[in-house]
């Protein structure tokens, strides 16, 4: 199972309606307009899975379409005006991996709420500050901003973009506070110069009120409470780990992306996928500094693999009889989910690996997907099937097995030939055999902890590993696995899910959202002295564990 949230799509995490998208601002014709509106549906329909479900059906669908064609004025109308228009209609579609990306110029000093916010429970809670007077609000929860509850923000921000959930609502929420194009989207009435009436609880319990400047968005955090524990690095490499113990009995294992290694880039250019050579390019850069060589070998060599830090820490586990492992995907938004299989299998051998079968996909056909999955085509697609598909079709192939509990376990071999970082040590068959025996495994998780990381996250969890932290935003039941693509006239770039993804055909509540088994309360996370790990310092006191400290 691959779920591929690309780059493009982090960035559209990190900084939503503050993307610096380049399009052209001057005023386009009713024509023009109306041709890309139909170009828009026509992706929608032909690529997304369900794009008429939240709207109530088909008809709905194409009522809220058609109104948008009658309120296009005659004399047409600048592109970032359009894009406000048609926003809402996308964001109804209610899929995180369906979406327009912004249009919005990001100044580099942009303005926003000088405040650091991590989602606590269903709160925001602030954790940084960026001058001495605001120092009090630490460990506060916003409750309104401009006159609006928090309750109320959260409504508006679900008219923005695709949102399944309340963790979602409150993840987008809080990026939009960031900057002043964000804030001006989600409340039109506020102005720019505007001083913003902010309320807070206090920790103590009272509430406070303050009139609040936006300051740049580049100022820097300057007061924030500081981290008790020692954590590996990340500087190197996005999947590190580490003890936390003198005697090493509780392992850190910290994926906080999913992008940039070297096993996810061997798959993208064996998948033929366009965008193969320039993220490579970007990760080598990330962790090199240095501009990316031209030949492909050594441009994967220096991206970090996970398979080599994967052996690393089996290996020093085995050495120390390690009996926990924290697994930390807070951060981790997705890339390419191979890494998940490749961690079950140094975790629990092959046999582990040949028994993960959690869910299903049902994949959507269209011209899009054959553009951008070049390597992918009918033939193969065909290939011993009775009843061949077209390039329109549905591919419930996986659900059918799902269903007769016919897991085809060569599929997931061929998945993984492709990383041949990985498929050199697999041939040898040294970890078909768990190298440990682990008592306990804890996943940490927060709302960002999405797509591909959550696709970790919930096989670790059919393990049998427990879940600590806030609930993602993403439902177990959604919709997954992106495509591209770019209006003609406007030059509008936006992403279409073409996946239905099923992890829990059986269970409706946690279809909507993964409940942690050890939630971080607002009261937990305040009994921890607000530190910013507090979730792992919680785990160690679920495992009963001391810890490293500063």
């Amino acid at each position: 199972m691959k779920v591929f949230l690309m780059l493009l799509m982090l960035l559209i995490i990190i900084v939503n309606d503050c993307s610096t998208a380049q399009v052209n601002s001057n005023i386009l014709s009713k024509e023009n307009l109306v041709s890309d509106t139909r170009e828009l549906i026509k992706i929608l329909e032909e690529s997304h899975p369900d794009p008429y479900l939240n709207f109530g059906g088909k008809i709905a669908f194409h009522r809220s379409f058609q109104e948008i064609l009658f309120s296009i004025p005659e004399n047409g109308m600048p592109v970032e005006e359009y894009y406000g228009m048609i926003l809402p209609f996308v964001a109804k579609i209610g899929d995180m991996h369906t979406g327009l990306i912004s249009v919005a110029k990001l100044e580099h000093n942009e303005p926003g709420l000088p405040l650091q916010l991590k989602i606590v429970g269903q709160d925001l809670v602030v954790t940084g500050v960026k001058s001495d007077e605001f120092r009090e609000l630490l460990g506060s929860r916003l409750l309104s901003v401009c006159g609006l509850s928090v309750d109320e923000l959260r409504k508006r921000q679900t008219r923005l973009r695709g949102i399944e959930n309340i963790y979602g609502e409150l993840v987008f929420l809080s990026i939009s506070l960031k900057t002043a194009s964000g804030i001006k989207r989600l409340i039109p009435e506020w102005d720019v110069l505007d001083i913003m009436k902010t309320e807070f609880r206090l920790p103590s319990g009272k509430t406070t009120e303050l009139n609040i400047q936006s300051v740049p968005a580049k100022t820097e955090i300057q007061f924030f409470v500081p981290s008790k524990l020692v954590k590996p690095s990340t500087a190197k490499s996005d999947v590190v780990y580490g003890f936390l113990d003198d005697n090493k009995q509780n392992a850190l294992l910290i994926i906080s992306n999913m992008e940039r290694y070297r096993e996810a880039c061997e798959a993208w250019f064996s998948d033929g996928m366009q965008e193969a050579a320039e993220l490579t390019a970007i990760a080598y850069k990330h962790f090199n500094n240095t501009e990316p060589p031209s030949d492909r070998e050594s441009l994967l060599e220096g991206v970090p693999s996970a398979t080599e830090i994967f052996i690393s820490m089996i290996d020093e586990m085995k050495k120390y009889q390690t009996k926990n492992l924290i697994v930390d995907l807070r951060d981790n938004t997705g890339g390419n989910s191979l890494m998940k299989e490749i961690l079950i299998y140094f975790l629990f051998g092959k046999n582990g690996l040949m028994s993960t079968n959690q869910g299903y996909q049902i994949k959507k056909y269209s011209n899009l997907y054959f553009r951008q999955y070049a390597a992918d085509s009918l033939s193969l697609i065909n290939k011993h099937r009775s009843i061949v598909l077209t390039k329109d079709d549905y591919d419930f192939s996986q659900e059918k097995r799902f269903e007769e509990n016919n897991y085809d376990f060569s599929r997931i071999e061929d998945m993984l030939k492709v990383c041949s970082s990985f498929w050199s040590v697999y041939e040898t068959g040294k970890y078909d055999l768990p190298s440990i025996t682990l008592k306990n495994i804890i996943v940490l998780c927060s709302p960002l902890t999405t797509s591909s990381g959550f696709n970790l996250l919930t096989d670790l969890y059919a393990k049998g590993a427990k879940i600590l932290g806030t609930a993602s935003a993403q439902p177990g039941n959604n919709y997954g696995d992106i495509l591209f693509f770019e209006l003609e006239n406007s030059r509008l770039k936006g992403y279409v899910s073409f996946k239905q993804n099923i992890t829990f055909p059986d269970d409706p509540v946690k279809g909507k959202c993964l409940m942690p088994d050890y939630p971080l309360t607002y009261k937990k996370f305040e009994s921890l002295g607000f530190d910013p790990d507090a979730e792992i310092v919680y785990a160690l006191e679920v495992l009963g564990a001391t810890k490293n400290k500063k």
